[in-house]
């Protein structure tokens, strides 16, 4: 009798949350290994094929590990509860918006202070 009455379900669209996702992605990994490993093991008599196994299993498993240290260092704030993320992307667009400002106030005055300076002859020299 199997353990599984019904096939397992899994719905993508459920993994709402930054630990689910990383949770699927360290499963994920783990379930590869599992069935390259018992490939190994299974494999008779040819040694190069199972090493040829062994070593794409540890190529797999550190292509999946990198993959989850990018996501987990690169996009991190993303990867906050909604909660966090919001605040985080509402200081992000206030610091934006100042800097932008700021260079908006700056180019004025230069503008400003570059009319102040020039004659009123150097501006109809410049005009025509």
């Amino acid at each position: 009798m199997s353990i599984f009455t019904t096939p397992p379900h899994f719905d993508p669209e459920r993994i709402g949350k930054p630990t689910q996702l990383t949770a699927a992605q360290i499963t994920g990994i783990v379930l590869i290994n599992i069935v390259l490993l018992s490939v190994a093991v299974s494999i008779g008599d040819a040694p190069m094929v199972r090493m040829l196994v062994i070593l794409g299993d540890l190529l797999i498993t550190i292509i999946g590990l990198v993959g989850l240290f990018i996501l987990q260092s690169r996009y991190r704030p993303e990867m906050q509860d909604d909660e966090h993320y919001s605040r985080y992307l509402e200081r992000k667009m206030t610091m934006e918006y100042e800097a932008r400002r700021r260079e908006l106030e700056a180019e004025e005055r230069r503008e400003l202070i570059l009319t102040e300076n020039d004659p009123p002859d150097a501006l109809s020299r410049q005009e025509v």
